[in-house]
């Protein structure tokens, strides 16, 4: 044991020998020797239960997806519009125009920032 009287340390209920060094702003670190620490887990403790594994769900979220030369614009949790890509010379950019057209006048976009926000971007050309 320590020679210091004050301070008895237990593990699982026995004292234990350690070393004690009081801080200067009243605090202490208190040392233990491996010995005091390899003790066998209780023979009654229960074996961690395995986590819960969330079902990937394939709901359908607000906003544009694209699915093969249609572009499918969902609102509320139903799709409202169908937009086929259009043929020419630029068109991924006449598509993005043609979403963002819809979501702005047909879809209340101009009235509704929820709505305008899930126009088209640029970084959503990858997807197209």
């Amino acid at each position: 044991m320590s020679n210091n009287p004050k301070v008895e340390v237990l593990v699982r209920g026995k004292p234990v020998d350690f070393s004690f060094h009081a801080l200067k702003n009243g605090g202490a670190t208190i040392g233990l020797k491996q010995a005091a620490l390899d003790t066998k887990a209780s023979k009654t403790t229960k074996k961690a239960e395995p986590k819960a594994t969330k079902k990937a769900e394939s709901k359908l979220v607000d906003g544009v997806r694209f699915d093969g030369d249609n572009a499918i614009i969902r609102i509320n949790g139903k799709d409202v519009a169908t937009i086929s890509k259009p043929k020419g010379d630029k068109p991924k950019k006449a598509w993005k125009s043609a979403i963002n057209s819809n979501l702005w006048n047909d879809q209340g976009g101009k009235d509704d920032q929820a709505v305008w926000n899930l126009r088209v971007t640029a970084k959503d050309y990858d997807q197209m």
